[in-house]
């Protein structure tokens, strides 16, 4: 038979070779019995088997040793804390006895670690610092036990300076939301207390005491600011956020000069209505009114008026008071300060002498 392809080429046929499909798989079987034919199938083999040995035997990739090793040191540690635990008063093992400290020395590093170098300043989301440069306080180990926590948080709230800002003009929903951050008992801790007060707002109570706008009720949700400043109100004030004024350490009010407040807009009103819109009489009239002699004039009638409040020296009745140097914005203002745990500490001195 002729076999052509489709461009009419002739196609050589396949010489056959006389053999049926039975004689050529018998001479498979004999080649393959036989011992050359052993030789090259165990050579395949062998290199089969080589190849997979080297891919068990290799070691792990990197990714698997880190995790190795991770998992090694976590156990490590595990295993080193149940030691420590079971072990505590062993010599051996190198564990500082923090709590066989005594308490003066405990005091000092809670001061170190909790203490910021500024105030803080009381806001509805909690005490916030005044600036951001300002100390950082570690308050992890107020977690390492009970009583770590316990006297940490006097420290923490008893030795730190809270700031109220202007306390007559502070609307007393902050007080709410502040507890809720810190809660109740930790403000109860607080013992030092700072303030300001505006000289404006104290002028126009002494022209008009009866007209000034003055809210009964602290506790009420009433956002009327308070013109003037009295003991009573404080002690309001300060219940609603939680603080006894006779437990308080310091507190201390700074007067606010004329010029940096709204009472001083009220004030200008009434007595120069024309130097208002007019910058440079505006200029002159306050520079008259923020006379160091007429401030302190003003700081004399609220102490008049208040029994409690004194007239008070920046460095010898607030920084003595604190117990890290602190330096205040408002050093150069005038200061006055509640006398009522002042004096009942001279009393104790005074007996103490006798």
């Amino acid at each position: 038979m002729d076999f052509s392809t489709p461009d009419n080429r002739p196609v050589t046929p396949i010489p056959s070779t006389g053999k049926s499909i039975d004689d050529l798989y018998r001479e498979q079987q004999e080649s393959e019995s036989s011992p050359s034919g052993r030789s090259s199938n165990g050579a395949s083999t062998d290199q089969g088997m080589a190849h997979l040995h080297a891919l068990l035997t290799k070691g792990p990739s990197e990714k698997l040793q880190r995790a190795q090793s991770r998992a090694l040191a976590q156990k490590q540690c595990y295993s080193r804390a149940n030691q420590i635990r079971t072990n505590t008063y062993n010599k051996e093992f190198q564990v500082f006895p923090f709590l066989a400290l005594p308490t003066e020395l405990r005091l000092a590093v809670y001061f170190e670690l909790l203490v910021t170098n500024d105030r803080l300043v009381v806001t509805w989301r909690g005490p916030r610092k005044a600036n951001k440069q300002q100390k950082r306080m570690y308050t992890g180990i107020l977690r390492a036990s009970k009583q770590c926590r316990d006297e940490g948080l006097t420290v923490l709230y008893g030795e730190n300076i809270f700031d109220m800002e202007e306390i007559c003009n502070r609307p007393l929903s902050v007080a709410k939301p502040f507890l809720k951050h810190i809660g109740p008992h930790n403000a109860s801790l607080i013992r030092i207390v700072i303030a300001e007060y505006s000289a404006a707002a104290e002028e126009l109570h002494q022209l008009d005491p009866v007209n000034t706008p003055t809210p009964t009720d602290p506790l009420s949700t009433s956002e009327k600011p308070q013109s003037h400043l009295t003991l009573s109100f404080l002690t309001s004030t300060l219940s609603t956020f939680n603080i006894i004024l006779s437990h308080l350490r310091a507190l201390a009010l700074n007067i606010i000069p004329y010029g940096h407040d709204h009472a001083t807009q009220d004030l200008m009103r009434q007595q120069a209505p024309l130097v208002v819109n007019n910058m440079r009489a505006r200029v002159a009239w306050l520079d008259t009114k923020n006379n160091p002699e007429r401030l302190g004039k003003v700081v004399e009638g609220i102490c008049e008026r208040e029994s409690g409040l004194v007239k008070a020296d920046y460095w010898k009745d607030v920084d003595a008071w604190v117990g890290f140097w602190w330096s205040s914005p408002f050093m150069g203002r005038e200061w006055v300060v509640y006398k009522g745990v002042r004096a009942r500490e001279e009393g104790d001195e005074m007996e103490g002498v006798e």
